[in-house]
């Protein structure tokens, strides 16, 4: 999924409000601060040193990475790590029946309010394989 709107960042202020909202005008904007801080940190830290370290593969892939579900699932789909390394154009990341991708929710219910475009969103599983040119068997 891209991001092609002029404005991107709303979500960002979006927050903040919500921060204020929640937490009031002096601690609101703090809080915002450290989520600002926070969440790219763990992404890229965090989520980043686990996915290759710790968890299961799917696909045999040129790095380490690895799926560290369902222990993970507040990651909004970066659990999946794996299956994003496989396919990281794919705006959805679940491969077996027993992954939930939260991440793919989310972008379906944005989807619903006309608020993302999904581009490509690869199907997997024997099903899809009858169906989806594009579709891979994450058993094989």
């Amino acid at each position: 999924m891209h991001v092609k709107c002029r404005m991107y960042w709303t979500g960002i202020l979006v927050m903040l409000a919500i921060d204020i909202y929640l937490f009031g005008f002096f601690v609101g904007p703090a809080v915002w601060g450290v989520q600002m801080i926070w969440i790219p940190l763990w992404a890229a830290g965090v989520i980043n040193g686990i996915g290759h370290a710790l968890g299961y593969r799917n696909f045999e892939v040129k790095d380490e990475s690895r799926n560290i579900s369902p222990i993970a699932i507040w990651l909004g789909g970066e659990e999946l790590h794996n299956n994003h390394h496989a396919d990281p154009k794919s705006a959805k990341f679940k491969a077996k029946w027993f992954e939930f991708d939260i991440g793919w929710a989310y972008i379906r219910t944005l989807q619903l309010f006309g608020l993302a475009k999904v581009e490509y969103a690869r199907n997997y599983g024997s099903a899809a394989l009858r169906h989806d040119e594009n579709a891979v068997d994450a058993a094989a």
